[in-house]
């Protein structure tokens, strides 16, 4: 590391170590600022202006109660809305290391991705991904529901059967009228052949 890059201040040290010491980190200098990446993605910055030490860390969850504190500010170039806080201090004033750790914190664990910190937490989920494993635990639910939709289709099927059983007992009932019908019709017949015969008679006795 360039001598330039060496840290200015035993604050920085400290603070520098403690964020390398997380798995997958590195250190870079972009725009002449330390930075710390976790797999690339920056999770704090360093920097010195005119005298003056700066942290910049994400606090997604801190973030209201760091912006209380007198050396903390929202951080410049448009990520303060994005949960960026930068604390700023003046030459001789004193820094919150054990402060500035928890922010660093914070920020790691927003920025690593999940697989890290599986690493850093020995396999188990940290608060960070308690929203994702939520919607994990939703999804893999999820599958119960649709096998109780696919169950409905049963019930319309067992209502189809009982209706060809009521429409052969109509269907019978028909039948039965028909096949009574040409009964009544050969009675008819009979009926009107003896009253023909019964015309004829007197006839023939004349």
């Amino acid at each position: 590391m360039s001598a330039a890059y060496e840290p200015k201040s035993p604050a920085e040290t400290a603070l520098r170590a403690h964020g390398l010491a997380y798995p997958e980190t590195k250190e870079d200098f972009p725009w002449g600022h330390r930075a710390l990446k976790v797999k690339g993605k920056i999770f704090a910055i360093f920097g010195w202006d005119e005298g003056r030490f700066t942290l910049s860390t994400k606090l997604p969850h801190s973030n209201v109660t760091a912006l209380d504190r007198p050396f903390a500010e929202p951080t410049h170039y448009g990520m303060g809305k994005h949960g960026w806080v930068t604390a700023r201090f003046e030459p001789g004033e004193r820094v919150p290391v054990d402060l500035l750790q928890t922010w660093i914190d914070e920020s790691y664990r927003a920025i690593a991705p999940k697989k890290v910190l599986e690493r850093l937490e020995g396999g188990r989920v940290v608060a960070d991904d308690a929203p994702r494993a939520a919607k994990r635990a939703a999804s893999a639910r999820a599958p119960t529901r649709r096998a109780t939709a696919k169950r409905v289709p049963v019930k319309l099927a067992s209502e189809k059967r009982t209706t060809p059983s009521a429409s052969s007992g109509e269907g019978t009932a028909k039948t039965r009228k028909a096949k009574r019908t040409p009964a009544k019709s050969a009675s008819a017949k009979s009926a009107n052949a003896k009253s023909a015969s019964a015309k004829a008679a007197p006839r023939r006795a004349r």
